[in-house]
């Protein structure tokens, strides 16, 4: 089990959950001091910083710019230390491709709602059945924390997405 877990909801914000095996203890009752980090595009982000024990914290998208309106996609290194009578550091890193799995459902809606000419659409159809393979390709590399292969594939699906002019989300 991964000591955090990390979720992005709606590509609005990410959740960063504590998942550490405290033991069966309450971890408010020994955790003096939390704080948490986000690195993302080679800049180290502070995201909480204060006494106590904190369990789970949402981030929103300004701490990474004050004018961003969605979690980028990309890499997002994540480190939690809790500090009591010693300190205990968790880390983990995810990739979050929320915004490309959103231009790949409107590009399919668009797809399955055009019906005015069905040979029109071959490439479309091609482009479809192509994005969709190298997305379940792109799926494992991520798994497999197979970074030149992710920005490989994650590269290749983006080009396709924007010669087919795709809705952004």
């Amino acid at each position: 089990m991964k000591e955090i877990c990390v979720k992005v909801s709606g590509c609005k914000k990410l959740i960063i959950k504590d998942n550490y095996d405290w033991e069966g203890g309450d971890p408010s009752e020994f955790i003096g001091h939390t704080k948490i980090t986000v690195k993302y595009k080679d800049t180290l982000y502070t995201v909480y910083d204060e006494d106590g024990y904190l369990g789970e914290k949402e981030v929103l998208p300004t701490v990474f710019s004050s004018t961003a309106t969605k979690i980028e996609d990309g890499y997002y290194q994540i480190t939690m230390y809790f500090t009591g009578e010693g300190t205990i550091k968790t880390y983990t890193e995810v990739f979050n491709k929320c915004n490309q799995d959103c231009k790949i459902n409107n590009l399919i809606a668009d797809y399955a709602s055009d019906d005015d000419c069905d040979s029109c659409n071959k490439e479309k159809e091609k482009d479809i059945l192509n994005i969709a393979l190298k997305a379940e390709l792109l799926c494992y590399a991520i798994t497999c924390s197979n970074k030149n292969k992710v920005w490989e594939l994650y590269n290749y699906i983006n080009n396709i997405l924007q010669s087919n002019n795709c809705k952004s989300c």
